[in-house]
C-alpha cells in the first residue's frame, strides 16, 4: 500500500514466545522485521499462536503458529585425561600427575571418584562430588613405588551424565629399584707374618639398595694373597657376603694386592680394597715404609646440608712402625676422622674417613697432609676437591634452552599446566594458597608477566637435569 501500516502482536497461548517489538509501523511499500523469542520453562513441547492486528480494512487479523520444545537441564561430564602413564620412578620416590574433570552442561554434576587397583598410587580426591555447571575438578594421583616392576590402578569416575555414566583413568607406573652397596672396609692390613705362618681377615659385601646387586670379585697382586669368593656373585636387596682373605708370606718383605668389587651400583661401580702384608724372618732391616691408598679424593656435587664420607689409607709396608702427624687444612667443609699424632704397626692399616658438607653452592678444596718417620717420603699430601649443590632440576628442550611452565613435571608444558597456572593467576606473597612455582619471574606475584612468559613456552616439551 501506500500509507503506513500499523501493526500490533500478541501471543494467544503459552507465554514462553515473546515477540520483538510487539508494535510496529510499516512505511508504504516497505518492510519490517520482527523477532520471536522461545524461552521455555519446562522439558516439553509448547504451541502458541502469533495474532497480528493491523490497519488493513481489506484483510482481517493474521496468526502465525508457533511450537519449540524445551529441553531440560542436564550435566555433561568432560575428562581431560584418561591415562597417566608415571613412566620410570626409583624405588621410594614420589611422581605426581593430575587430571581434571569438567562439567560442560546446564545442570550440577555429580557422582563419585574411586581408586583401585595397586596401593602404590593414592588419590587427592576419593568419594562423592558435585560440580556445578561450568566449574572443574583436579585430581592429583600420586605413584610411590616399593618394589622393582610395572603397577597399574584405576580411577573409576561415575555421574550422572547418561551418556557417560561411568569413565576410567588408567594408571601406570614402573618401580625401578637402585642396588646399593656397602663396604666397610677399604683396606687390610695383615701385619708381620713370618714366613711360616697365615694370616687371616675377611671383608662383607652388603645390598643396602631395593633392587638386586651383581658383579665380580676378583683378586689381584702378589700371590700369597688368596680368597674365598672370586668371579660372579649376586645379592638380594638386604642380603651380604663375606669374604675371607688369607695372607701366606713365602719371602720377607711387604706384600700387596687387591680385591676388585664390580657392581652394577651406578654410583660405586667398583670398590677396590687395597691388601698390605709383611712377610717377616731375622734377616730384615727395621725401617718405616709408608704407601698412600688414594692421594686425591673428588667428592664431586653434593647437595647442601647434606654429607658425603669417602675414605683414604695409610699403609705401613715397612719392618718397623710408621709415626707421623695428620693436619687437615683447606675449606671448613671437610673434616677428618684421623687429625695429629698417629701410628701405624707393621704391615698394618689405618684407614682415615673424610666427610665434606657443604653450605652453599660453590667449589671447596681442601688438603690432608701425611708426615712419617719414611725418610724417602717424609711428607705425602691427599687432596680433596668437592662442589655444593642446591639439587634443583631444570626442564631444557632440544637445544638445551630452559623450559619454563611444566608444572605437573611431565615433560611437556600443555593444558594440564594452563589450568594449574589458571588456579594461580592473581595470587601473591601474601595470599593463603601463595606457591612460588608459578612465579615465573620472581617479583612476588603471579600476573600476566608470568602468562606472557607461559605462554612462550606453551606446547614445548623438554628433559630434565
Amino acid at each position: 500500500g501506500e500509507v503506513d501500516l500499523e501493526v500490533t502482536l500478541i501471543v494467544l497461548g503459552e507465554r514462553v514466545f515473546t515477540p520483538v517489538p510487539t508494535q510496529v509501523t510499516v512505511p508504504g511499500g516497505g518492510d519490517a522485521d520482527v523477532e520471536v523469542s522461545f524461552v521455555p520453562n519446562d522439558g516439553v513441547s509448547f504451541e502458541s499462536s502469533l495474532r497480528i492486528s493491523h490497519n488493513d480494512p481489506n484483510v482481517g487479523p493474521l496468526s502465525v503458529t508457533l511450537s519449540g520444545t524445551g529441553i531440560s537441564a542436564i550435566p555433561e561430564i568432560d575428562l581431560a585425561e584418561s591415562a597417566l602413564n608415571f613412566g620410570d620412578v626409583p624405588v621410594g620416590d614420589t611422581s605426581a600427575q593430575s587430571s581434571t574433570i569438567r562439567n560442560l552442561g546446564t545442570a550440577p554434576l555429580e557422582g563419585t571418584i574411586t581408586l583401585s587397583g595397586a596401593d602404590v598410587f593414592s588419590s587427592s580426591v576419593e568419594g562423592a562430588y558435585s560440580l556445578a555447571p561450568g566449574e572443574e575438578l583436579t585430581i592429583d594421583a600420586t605413584f610411590v613405588p616399593t618394589e622393582d616392576g610395572v603397577s597399574n590402578g584405576t580411577l573409576t569416575i561415575t555421574s550422572n551424565d547418561d551418556d557417560e555414566p561411568e569413565l576410567v583413568v588408567a594408571l601406570s607406573g614402573t618401580g625401578k629399584g637402585i642396588p646399593e652397596i656397602d663396604l666397610v672396609e677399604s683396606a687390610l692390613g695383615f701385619g708381620g707374618v713370618s714366613l711360616d705362618d697365615i694370616s687371616a681377615q675377611s671383608l662383607t659385601i652388603s645390598n643396602s639398595g631395593t633392587a638386586s646387586l651383581e658383579g665380580t670379585i676378583t683378586l689381584s697382586g702378589a700371590d700369597v694373597f688368596s680368597s674365598s669368593v672370586e668371579g660372579a656373585y649376586f645379592l638380594a636387596p638386604g642380603e651380604e657376603l663375606t669374604i675371607d682373605i688369607t695372607f701366606d708370606p713365602t719371602v720377607a718383605g711387604a706384600s700387596e694386592g687387591a680385591i676388585t668389587i664390580a657392581s652394577n651400583d651406578e654410583d660405586e661401580s667398583e670398590l677396590v680394597v687395597s691388601l698390605v702384608g709383611i712377610g717377616l724372618d731375622d734377616d730384615v732391616v727395621a725401617v718405616a715404609e709408608i704407601d698412600l691408598a688414594e692421594s686425591s679424593i673428588s667428592f664431586g656435587d653434593v647437595l647442601i646440608d647434606e654429607t658425603a664420607t669417602q675414605s683414604s689409607a695409610i699403609l705401613n709396608l715397612g719392618f718397623a712402625p710408621l709415626e707421623g702427624t695428620i693436619t687437615l687444612s683447606g675449606a671448613g667443609t671437610f673434616s677428618s676422622s684421623v687429625e695429629g699424632v698417629f701410628s701405624v704397626s707393621v704391615g698394618e692399616v689405618l684407614t682415615i674417613d673424610i666427610t665434606f658438607a657443604p653450605i652453599e653452592d660453590v667449589v671447596s678444596e681442601g688438603a690432608i697432609t701425611i708426615t712419617s718417620n719414611d725418610e724417602d717420603e717424609p711428607e705425602l699430601v691427599i687432596t680433596l676437591s668437592g662442589t655444593g649443590s642446591t639439587g634443583v632440576q631444570v626442564c631444557v628442550d632440544a637445544g638445551g634452552t630452559i623450559v619454563v611452565g611444566d608444572f605437573d613435571g611431565n615433560g611437556a608444558v600443555n593444558f594440564q599446566d594452563f589450568f594449574k597456572f589458571a588456579d594461580n593467576f592473581g595470587t601473591n606473597e601474601t595470599s593463603a594458597n601463595w606457591d612460588p612455582a608459578y612465579d615465573l619471574d620472581g617479583d612476588g606475584d603471579v600476573d600476566f608477566q608470568d602468562f606472557f612468559k607461559f605462554a612462550d613456552d606453551f606446547g614445548k616439551v623438554c628433559t630434565y637435569q
